[in-house]
């Protein structure tokens, strides 16, 4: 892939998240030169992070090139590399242990997308859930930051 062509895919991703002419006021129709260039530095599993990452952070303007280079760059935080799109339903997990046996109500526990887990148990999710229910718990105040 060209490095115009990368600067090409992105320009119109941005088009449709913010709309075209919004892009186009801050930035032109095109991709600039310095876009084209430092984006074509990028892996494809970095623009495709700073997509994905750019999709789910409900900015309401264009970011600049620096605010977007990070977005593509910068590992962990946010589990954008290996976090499930979203959190499977316990009965789609075969073979995993139950979430929150009856006998467990004293414990700790965060609720994620409908489904409540046990701090406890945390060694028998899955790396990607596991991240996922570490965060809410951190964020609740359940577990140290």
């Amino acid at each position: 892939m060209t490095t115009q062509s990368r600067a090409d895919i992105v320009w119109r991703h941005l088009a449709q998240m913010f709309g075209g002419d919004s892009l186009a006021r801050k930035f032109g129709e095109a991709p600039p030169e310095d876009w084209a260039r430092l984006l074509g530095r990028l892996s494809e599993h970095e623009l495709s992070r700073g997509l994905r990452r750019l999709a789910g952070s409900g900015r309401a303007h264009v970011p600049t090139l620096p605010e977007f280079l990070r977005m593509c760059r910068e590992v962990g935080g946010d589990y954008a590399d290996d976090a499930p799109k979203a959190l499977p339903s316990p009965a789609s997990m075969r073979g995993e242990p139950k979430q929150f046996a009856d006998n467990e109500r004293d414990f700790p526990s965060v609720t994620v997308n409908g489904t409540r887990y046990a701090l406890h148990r945390l060694d028998s999710l899955p790396d990607g859930i596991r991240a996922l229910v570490v965060a809410e718990a951190k964020r609740a105040g359940k577990i140290a930051a």
